[in-house]
């Protein structure tokens, strides 16, 4: 090839033939390109209910804390020692919250089973 010759070979040209055709339009350029590529999950998103959805993290994260505590209160304690001051503050505080809402949400009713 020439100095002012552009190196081509039957790859190239075939990628760029894909290309080319996909970026005059279509709806697999736009996906390609990440334009709407969810809208379509939209409508299920709204429908669909998971088992979990109305579990809040911050209470079940205290629930599963104190029972491991209640469970095994020497590893528990290993855990919470290892941890600096600042987290173990932190979670006391956010587990003396969740406290607080049960509190004012009053007696929890169990599960129907």
């Amino acid at each position: 090839f020439d100095e002012n010759e552009d190196v081509t070979n039957p790859n190239d040209e075939a990628y760029m033939s894909a290309l080319n055709k996909l970026t005059a339009g279509g709806d697999v350029s736009q996906f390609l390109l990440g334009d709407g590529w969810d809208d379509d999950f939209d409508d299920l998103e709204d429908d669909y209910h998971s088992p979990i959805d109305n579990v809040d993290e911050l209470h079940f994260v205290n629930d599963v804390l104190k029972e491991a505590y209640q469970r095994e209160p020497e590893v528990y304690q290993q855990v919470q020692g290892a941890l600096p001051a600042e987290t173990v503050a932190a979670c006391q505080q956010l587990f003396a919250a969740v406290d607080a809402q049960r509190s004012q949400a009053g007696p929890a009713t169990p599960p129907a089973s």
